[in-house]
């Protein structure tokens, strides 16, 4: 008998059991609370206009799905027996209703979220979670990843580590915490915003709303703010080892850059807003869009 017929169901089975594919779907309400694991690989979520939960994708070697609930309560995720072993992740894209209430965990797996209207808190140790959906609440983890936000969400609280922050089009309450990585804030229009890192620069290109507040605190980045000239706000910036440089004010109101450790403040328009910049050895500039 011919070895190579025998061994040839072998080396067929082996892309089927590297390639398990899951498409399964459950009903579920319009504003269900959902869980979601998936330790390596990458979690997709897609908002649709259906009350109904579905998840297709593709599972790592020795992987499983485990997928259940019903009503106002489901739960999804992916499983493998050994959770130290080296290996592809999986791969799983979810379809959920628009308002409902989702709760994430992975490792190293990436978050993809987009088109939620209702509340997402994401916790990842390594991997990037990235938004863009209009959520009422968003609460996102990741000590080694990349944090990427936009739309029009209500409540961001944000927490980093090494990884860079970016923040596009934000026009809520919004609250963004680093260790190392930088915060890169663009198009904001925010009523609160309070920007914190130890070593990260920071950088900020917005307006503040009408008695809003924004402040960026840092040990030892730079902080950067470009700002309409025409807004009506209070300031107080300080730094102790950096220099502050103000280029905010119309032609022929310039201001040299001042040192020292002692708070600078000035006022533009009627005031109603608060600015305030803070930082160990960084430098602060305030400059005019």
């Amino acid at each position: 008998m011919n070895v190579r017929l025998l061994l040839l169901p072998l080396f067929l089975a082996g892309p089927l059991l590297a390639q398990q594919k899951v498409n399964r779907i459950i009903a579920i309400d319009s504003n269900a609370s959902i869980r979601i694991t998936n330790n390596a690989g990458t979690i997709r979520l897609i908002a649709w206009d259906k009350d109904s939960l579905a998840v297709i994708g593709s599972l790592a070697p020795g992987a499983s799905l485990y997928f259940g609930g019903k009503g106002a309560f489901a739960k999804l995720g992916v499983e493998r027996r050994d959770e130290t072993q080296a290996g592809p992740g999986s791969i799983i894209e979810v379809r959920l209703p628009r308002a409902v209430r989702v709760f994430v965990r992975s490792i190293s797996a990436g978050v993809e979220v987009s088109g939620l209207v209702g509340e997402l808190q994401c916790a990842s140790v390594s991997g990037p979670i990235v938004v863009d959906a209009g959520l009422r609440l968003l609460v996102a983890e990741s000590m080694e990843g990349e944090l990427s936000v936009a739309g029009e969400i209500k409540v961001a609280r944000l927490n980093g580590g090494a990884g860079a922050v970016t923040l596009k089009n934000l026009s809520g309450d919004v609250m963004a915490t680093t260790v190392g990585g930088g915060i890169t804030a663009t198009g904001i229009h925010t009523s609160r915003a309070r920007l914190e890192t130890v070593s990260g620069p920071i950088s900020y290109d917005g307006t503040v709303g009408d008695h809003g507040t924004l402040e960026a605190v840092t040990h030892s980045g730079d902080v950067t703010l470009r700002l309409p000239a025409l807004l009506s706000a209070e300031f107080e910036l300080q730094t102790f080892e950096g220099v502050i440089d103000v280029g905010l004010f119309l032609k022929g109101k310039a201001m040299k850059p001042v040192s020292g450790a002692k708070p600078y403040g000035f006022t533009t328009g009627s005031g109603g807003s608060q600015v305030t910049i803070r930082s160990f050895k960084g430098n602060i500039r305030v400059l005019r869009q």
